[in-house]
């Protein structure tokens, strides 16, 4: 059995997502769109912030671990805001 394209898998599912919370971006007026996107890219960085958190980035404390099952989430989520954020710009 052939192994599905999970990005192309991705997509449709964030598409579907969208559309089932209401977000349409086919026909988006410019303005829209602007602040659709804003509204992806803050998200976005919260994730990265997230992310981020999920190492022990702090040299100057010890007690900190690499939780990587979070940085695992934070990754799927960043590629959700990804892929949503490729539909509206395409």
């Amino acid at each position: 059995m052939e192994n599905p394209d999970q990005l192309r898998e991705l997509f449709r599912m964030q598409k579907a997502l969208n559309e089932r919370i209401g977000v349409k971006t086919d026909g988006m007026s410019e303005e829209e769109k602007t602040k659709w996107l804003l509204n992806y890219t803050r998200a976005m960085q919260q994730e990265m912030a997230e992310l981020t958190d999920s190492v022990p980035w702090k040299w100057w404390a010890k007690y900190q671990k690499f939780d990587e099952q979070n940085a695992r989430v934070e990754v799927v989520d960043l590629f959700h805001f990804t892929s949503a954020w490729r539909k509206c710009s395409a």
